[in-house]
């Protein structure tokens, strides 16, 4: 909203450094979730491939 209201191009970007701790914390978690879940699948996938 920042952006419109400046005239700018709105994007996705946000600075961690502006994000309060617990924030910080739960983005970290939820990318190691992600993480973990991208692994697995890598890993199932590449068992199912013949070979």
């Amino acid at each position: 909203m920042e952006a419109i209201r400046a005239g700018s191009t709105p994007d996705t970007f946000i600075a961690p450094k502006e994000l309060d701790t617990l924030t910080r914390r739960h983005l970290r978690e939820t990318f190691r979730a992600v993480a973990l879940v991208q692994a697995r699948v890598d890993r199932n996938w590449l068992y199912r491939l013949p070979g």
